[in-house]
């Protein structure tokens, strides 16, 4: 008995109806993805340009937080110092 050597069945006829029905369900899942994709670029760019809207001002508040900051710091050494701040 020789171990390397396999015997197959020779393929069998995949049935018309079965092959047609997987190819349209690639087919059929390939247009779901393409409709999909679209649909969800869609809504992240409006959620980009609502974080962009939303970074802009948190900026903004982060840069006027930063200069009050920075003037009472100093209002602070000044006092410590002994000197005016103005």
């Amino acid at each position: 008995m020789n171990l390397n050597k396999v015997v197959l069945q020779p393929p069998r006829e995949v049935s018309p109806l079965i092959r047609g029905a997987r190819w349209s369900f690639l087919l059929l899942g390939v247009v779901y993805g393409i409709y999909r994709n679209r649909s969800l670029t869609k809504k992240e760019i409006i959620v980009r340009e609502m974080q962009l809207k939303q970074k802009v001002i948190k900026d903004e508040q982060d840069k006027k937080l930063k200069e009050y900051l920075n003037i009472e710091e100093l209002k602070y050494l000044s006092k410590e110092l002994g000197t005016t701040f103005s």
